[in-house]
């Protein structure tokens, strides 16, 4: 059975630019103060108006570019004002010139969109001339992105969590979330745009379905805009933003994307991009793919992707039989075919929460501090758990009363864990709620298993009630070193009475490769004697469990030496 898997590709990776021999640097100036302007694009460009070399400054206003010696102008691309292109100038062999540029405090003015009718697709490019400057305002942006992720010196610390659904329940059956540090911030793994001209968005081969998602690099690429029809979109007169449209063209005959690009209306800003796949098979149309990226400009100048989500279906092939009736008695007939079927959804979130410049930091996501109680099923309160987020180092215990309170904890859906003594002694992993912080800023309730419940989860045996009480017996075989010792027979006996004799009772399991072992149903409040066994290695322990928990961890060290030794 082949799997139809749907595949988000994260990447955290910096790009480097070559060297030339010669170089033009300096400062980018405000027309009204000469004082430094950061964050600006600074491109060489040649006579024939070809971009040659491209910056961005940087908090000081200054730039350093480098370029094959010839006749070239600064350009300066600075959002929401239109480009300023200097004076020409000669940059000879091994030259290494001072040139600054004083922009033009010519402001793009974006007017409220109003579009009378929606025209129809047919050749790519940008379309009207309330298009091509929105489209323009957009691509300063995207291309700020591009060149802060390719400068050193910022540091970004980013939250990155995966989840998958259960697509006929709804329930999460996986869940990860983890921190990471890194010099740039690229969510999109995409492919190169000659291949995404070539074969689109989704690729199918032997290994599943892939979905590639666009970044900076595809969306300023000449082939997206001959390949797809770009448009503003009306919006109401007192809206603070300002939208674009794109689909591909009527000739794309391959998985493509169509979206929106949203512009704040008050600084002509790219604030957010959103996007779904198109001229995708029946089975994806049925689970819509799709995902949406924000933008934001540090307090440098700089412009970084601060968030990221990806919505995929994930398929799994599965042999169904297909019936085909006849005109007469008996004419019915059947054969299996392999379909793809939707078994779940994943989705895969990102977002920085926090930048730091040269050893400083220049921006924090804003946090809140999240208030909750834990109990159980029953109403319990559950004392003495640890709260927290994952992949994050605070955390919090709940008192008497089942409450806590957790700070410093960043807003948007996070996966909240939940740990108490009860799930380490079961051989049980913490609990995991998503959660969206932003939601209300009264105490959370979270509902928690009853002690009963986990308890027979891992032993339903152990979780009987009734007069006859029985518990459950977990441990780690090892030697006198301590280490563990894998596959080893191990014996749990005791004593009961039968009438008026006494009988000699049994249970009987095989420690796992790492050592590990657990006996089910075992008596309570009575003497037991645990016994683990190899070709070499022998050794007992006594112990009891206690009928108030119906728990007990007890490890027994085998004497000798041996060589099912696990380190």
């Amino acid at each position: 059975m082949r799997g139809f898997v749907a595949i988000f590709a994260a990447s955290l990776a910096g790009l480097s630019s070559p060297l030339a021999a010669q170089v033009v640097h300096g400062r980018i100036l405000s027309p009204i103060d000469s004082t430094p302007v950061p964050g600006v694009v600074i491109q060489l460009t040649d006579s024939a108006g070809h971009v040659r070399a491209q910056s961005i400054s940087d908090p000081r206003g200054t730039f350093t570019l480098t370029a094959a010696a010839g006749r070239y102008r600064l350009r300066g691309l600075r959002i929401g004002f239109r480009p300023t292109l200097g004076d020409a100038f000669t940059l000879g062999a091994n030259d290494k010139l001072a040139r600054s540029l004083v922009l033009a405090n010519d402001v793009v003015t974006l007017a409220p969109t109003v579009v009378t009718a929606t025209s129809t697709c047919s050749d790519g490019g940008v379309e009207g001339e309330l298009g091509f400057q929105l489209w323009e305002e957009a691509k300063k942006a995207l291309l700020a992105t591009e060149l802060t992720r390719r400068t050193s010196g910022y540091q970004l610390d980013v939250v990155l969590s995966e989840s998958r659904r259960d697509a006929a329940t709804g329930a999460i059956t996986a869940a990860t979330e983890r921190e990471e540090r890194t010099n740039s911030v690229r969510p999109f793994s995409t492919l190169p745009v000659e291949q995404i001209s070539r074969s689109g968005y989704v690729i199918r081969d032997e290994t599943g379905v892939t979905f590639t998602a666009p970044d900076d690099e595809i969306l300023l690429s000449e082939a997206f805009v001959t390949e797809h029809c770009i448009r503003a979109i009306s919006t109401p007169a007192g809206a603070d933003s300002a939208l674009l449209e794109f689909e591909p063209t009527p000739d794309r005959n391959v998985p493509e994307i169509r979206g929106r690009i949203v512009l704040g209306r008050a600084d002509a800003g790219l604030r957010r991009l959103e996007f779904e796949y198109t001229g995708v098979q029946a089975e994806e149309r049925a689970a819509p793919a799709r995902g949406e990226v924000h933008f934001r400009r540090l307090p440098t100048g700089g412009w970084i992707v601060d968030q990221w989500r990806l919505l995929l279906p994930v398929f799994e092939e599965r042999r169904t039989v297909i019936s085909a009736g006849g005109s007469s008695v008996g004419s019915l007939t059947s054969r299996t075919q392999l379909r793809p079927v939707l078994v779940a959804r994943q989705e895969t979130v990102g977002s920085v929460f926090r930048v730091r410049y040269a050893d400083s930091t220049i921006w924090t996501g804003a946090t809140t501090a999240l208030r909750g109680i834990v109990r159980d099923s029953a109403g319990i309160p559950i004392h003495g758990a640890v709260v927290g987020v994952a992949g994050h180092a605070r955390s919090a215990r709940t008192d008497e009363d089942g409450a806590f309170v957790l700070e410093e904890v960043r807003p948007g859906t996070v996966q909240l864990r939940i740990w108490r003594p009860l799930r380490d002694s079961l051989g049980l992993a913490a609990a995991i709620i998503p959660l969206d912080t932003r939601d209300s800023a009264a105490p959370r309730a979270l509902v928690m298993p009853t002690r009963s419940s986990l308890i027979g989860a891992v032993c339903p045996s152990a979780a009987d009630t009734g007069s006859r009480m029985r518990g459950m017996l977990r441990g780690v075989v090892r030697d006198r070193f301590g280490s563990r010792v894998g596959a080893s027979a191990v014996i749990l006996s005791w004593s009961e009475s039968r009438g008026p004799r006494r009988q000699l009772r049994l249970l009987h399991a095989r420690s796992s490769a790492t050592g590990d072992f657990l006996f089910c149903g075992a008596p309570t409040n009575v003497p037991l004697i645990l016994e683990a066994r190899t070709t070499a290695l022998a050794g007992t322990v006594q112990l009891q469990i206690q009928q108030g928990s119906r728990i007990a961890l007890r490890d027994v060290t085998v004497q000798g030496d041996s060589t099912s030794r696990v380190p």
